[in-house]
């Protein structure tokens, strides 16, 4: 009987230490992940705030100005520069296509005059703007609605994604779609 509890005893001891190690192999790991995300997220944190106090950031604003000067001289490399990774180009509602060389096909070159106007945008840290590319000045003048086709040529739309880089807090772009009326 003896042997039997001595036994059992060992047994139960060794199913704790092998659950222990099971515990250990499988959320070792997990937790250590999470710490290196934490320590990682803070210094992404510090150096936000870093570059937020040597005032090294670009408004939206600041950024969709850049852009319209850009598109307004057709500096085609200069664009290229703003694009964001996962950047995407529609035209007409069709496929985003991940090239600005049918955007720069599609624009209208002769530019009477435009108007920009910020959009509403529910996600944080995106930013939506509308240009009204030659804009047809008598139809404003008869009132003729910013939501009608006859208002403009054209509608660019330009949604920015705020990043952090090394040396600013700025803006890139993510969408363009440009719309023919």
């Amino acid at each position: 009987m003896e042997k039997e509890t001595q036994n059992s005893g060992k047994k139960g001891t060794g199913c704790i230490i092998a659950v222990f190690i099971i515990f250990l192999i499988v959320f070792l790991p997990i937790s250590c992940i999470m710490v290196s995300s934490n320590i990682e997220s803070s210094k992404e944190i510090e150096h936000e705030m870093k570059l937020k106090e040597e005032g090294k950031t670009k408004t939206a604003r600041d950024v969709i100005s850049e852009i319209i000067d850009i598109i307004v001289n057709r500096e085609e490399q200069k664009l290229n520069s703003y694009l964001s990774e996962d950047f995407l180009y529609y035209h007409n509602s069709n496929t985003g296509l991940s090239s600005l060389n049918s955007f720069w096909w599609a624009l209208d070159e002769c530019v009477s005059s435009y108007e920009v106007d910020e959009r509403e945008n529910s996600i944080e840290d995106k930013a939506t703007y509308r240009i009204y590319w030659n804009v047809v000045e008598e139809n404003k003048k008869n009132g003729i609605d910013k939501d009608s086709e006859y208002y403009c040529l054209q509608k660019i739309t330009i949604i920015l994604k705020r990043i952090v880089k090394e040396d600013i807090i700025t803006y890139d772009i993510e969408k363009i779609i440009l719309t023919d009326n």
